[in-house]
């Protein structure tokens, strides 16, 4: 049972990391963009920052967590279906 939560929890900070990071700089070049038409940019980085924080970030991370432990925990059972580990 802790083997399955490490590999849930703790192995999956990298995918998460990455993600949250490809998103924010996208996030934050999109605001930009339109935060430079009312010469606003000095607000990008409290913008980017509030919204990964409160809405985008939690989202993603749920997603990425539920996404790579199901589909191991699938092939896992796979294998054992094919070895005939289970019937």
């Amino acid at each position: 049972m802790f083997e399955q939560m490490e590999f849930v929890g703790v192995r999956s900070t990298g995918i998460i990391t990455l993600t949250s990071f490809f998103t924010g700089a996208v996030f934050a070049l999109q605001a930009g963009k339109v935060y430079a038409l009312f010469n606003m940019e000095t607000l990008v980085g409290a913008t980017v920052g509030l919204s990964l924080t409160r809405e985008i970030a939690p989202v993603f991370a749920a997603l990425m967590v539920t996404a790579r432990a199901c589909s191991a925990m699938a092939a896992e059972l796979g294998t054992m279906r094919v070895t005939e580990q289970i019937d």
